[in-house]
């Protein structure tokens, strides 16, 4: 039976650049939020797509990082029928924190986390296990969930996991596109990210 593919989209880890490539070799399918609104969500998260409507030549995309919408929860299947082959990115914990922060400022959107401060050491010290929150890991659980996806690429190597995957999904290698990008230089005192290490254990 032919492989259906799922990009789990993982804010921050280079999801944006890895889709433009994605839509070289397939038809992407978009599976987000349209609005940030609680009726939005709401309707969001009641809706999934039908994944009977999908063939060999699309790749469902999306962030799958709501209650209700996890991708466990909003698509069981996959875990269950090996022709789904779930594929995503992941980066240093670290980089993503300061990478969510620099994009929350370019784009004005302080107000959409709870845990946003004016001082970045500030604001990344509430951010806890982002990645593996979304990958719904913990310390006992996460060689299990990570044993489900078909493919794991690497933020820090994105070409090199790029090009691998397209000798896996046997397509034509594509030069990347850096697309999204927010993360700025910035050097973070050694509490901060100390501090940072001990509450993120699972994503690190």
């Amino acid at each position: 039976m032919d492989p259906i593919y799922v990009f789990h989209h993982i804010p921050r880890c280079g999801g944006t650049s890895c889709k433009q490539a994605l839509r070289q070799w397939f038809n992407v399918i978009g599976d987000y939020r349209g609005e940030w609104s609680e009726e939005a969500t709401q309707f969001f998260v009641g809706h999934p797509k039908n994944l009977s409507d999908l063939t060999s030549n699309d790749v469902l995309s999306g962030h799958f990082e709501l209650p209700g919408a996890f991708i466990d929860e909003r698509y069981p299947e996959i875990f269950k029928d090996e022709r789904y082959r779930l594929i995503t990115f992941i980066r240093n914990p670290l980089d993503v924190a300061l990478s969510i922060y620099w994009y929350m400022v370019a784009n004005e959107q302080s107000h959409d986390s709870p845990y946003f401060q004016a001082d970045p050491e500030k604001s990344i010290a509430g951010q806890n296990n982002f990645i593996g929150n979304i990958l719904r890991c913990n310390l006992t659980n996460y060689k299990e969930v990570l044993s489900r996806y078909w493919f794991i690429g690497l933020f820090e190597n994105l070409q090199e996991s790029l090009d691998l995957l397209a000798k896996k999904v046997g397509k034509p290698a594509v030069d990347l596109p850096h697309l999204n990008q927010a993360t700025k230089e910035y050097e973070l005192s050694k509490n901060a990210r100390e501090g940072f290490h001990e509450k993120n254990v699972i994503d690190f």
